[in-house]
C-alpha cells in the first residue's frame, strides 16, 4: 500500500492488521516527469516468504475486492509447497516442478 506522505499518513500503523506479520515501511521520493515537482510517499509492504501464510489466512477470511488479486493470494499455499523443492537434486521431479 502506498500513500501520499503527510501528517496523517506518517501516523499510520499496520503492525496489528495481519496477525503475526508486520509490514516494512518505506519513504519514497518521486520526481514527476515534465514538472519540477517532487512527490513524497510512504509505502507499507508485506514481502517476506515466511509471512506469506499469515497473508493467505487473512485474505481467506477478509476477501479482496479484486478477483485477480484474490486468485493470486489463493495460490500462496501451492507456491510455498513448490518453493520447498528448490533444495532437491537437479535430476528429481520435484526440482523440475520448482
Amino acid at each position: 500500500m502506498e500513500f501520499k506522505y503527510n501528517e496523517h499518513s506518517k501516523k499510520l500503523n499496520f503492525d496489528n492488521v495481519i496477525p503475526h506479520y508486520k509490514p516494512s515501511k518505506l519513504l519514497r521520493t518521486h520526481k514527476n516527469k515534465g514538472y519540477d515537482k517532487i512527490l513524497n510517499s510512504i509505502a507499507f509492504k508485506y514481502q517476506t516468504v515466511k509471512g506469506m501464510i499469515f497473508l493467505y489466512d487473512y485474505f481467506m477470511k477478509n476477501r479482496l475486492c479484486s478477483d485477480f488479486k484474490f486468485y493470486r493470494v489463493s495460490k500462496i499455499k501451492q507456491f510455498i509447497a513448490i518453493r520447498d523443492y528448490k533444495n532437491e537434486s537437479k535430476d528429481s521431479v520435484e526440482f523440475m516442478i520448482h
